[in-house]
């Protein structure tokens, strides 16, 4: 039986034969060559031709299918190369910058262990600084306490001077003033405190890298 393969416009693979009884052109699937099927035409029941084309159709199927494979495999291992490339690169980066921060270090440690005899003169007032500013928070929390006290015990006494006929509130304004001025001095101490130790901390810890 003569028959034609061709492509349908969705890009199928179908089989063109005449029908053994009525002579009606029939198209088939190429995946039902080698089946029975009945004619659209005349019912009449016949094997639908192409065997060999359908076998030859499967075989590129399954190169095209395995080509596409080894490339996506290729393409990944692509990738793989390329992301491994850059994670090599951006550790090549970081390993010359360590290195350039640790010549910067050790040119600063070289200078520290050469200084001269002022500086190394003011790395050990850094102790003495440090002992001054933490008792001058001491004061300044111990004058904030105070002063609050002072100002409690300012509202009492004004309080025990409702009761009189002629109230005088002289010691409860004293008490009021004595309050105020003791808060207003602990807290300049604490900030004045607080703020100089940092600076001197933040000299002294950088100092202390440094050496070591």
């Amino acid at each position: 039986m003569s028959h034609k393969i061709r492509k349908s416009l969705l890009g199928k693979y179908e089989v063109h034969f005449a029908c053994s009884g009525c002579g009606e052109t029939t198209i088939c699937p190429i995946s039902d060559a080698g089946t029975q099927q009945p004619c659209p035409s005349c019912g009449k029941v016949q094997v639908v031709p192409g065997e060999t084309e359908k076998r030859k159709v499967q075989e590129a199927s399954l190169l095209a299918a395995e080509a596409a494979r080894k490339q996506r495999v290729e393409e990944q291992v692509n990738r793989e190369r390329e992301r491994k490339r850059a994670v090599e690169h951006e550790a090549a980066r970081r390993f010359k910058q360590n290195s350039e921060a640790q010549n910067v270090l050790e040119a600063d440690q070289d200078a520290i262990r050469t200084a001269d005899w002022a500086d190394r003169l003011m790395w050990k007032a850094f102790s003495v600084l440090r002992r001054l500013f933490a008792l001058q928070l001491v004061l300044g929390i111990v004058g904030m306490v105070l002063g609050a006290v002072a100002l409690v015990i300012a509202v009492i006494l004004a309080l025990g001077q409702l009761s009189h006929k002629a109230p005088d509130y002289a010691d409860a304004t004293k008490a009021v003033s004595a309050g105020i001025l003791l808060i207003v001095a602990g807290y300049g101490l604490y900030v004045t405190a607080a703020t100089c130790a940092t600076i001197v901390y933040i000299e002294r810890n950088t100092r202390g890298i440094l050496r070591n």
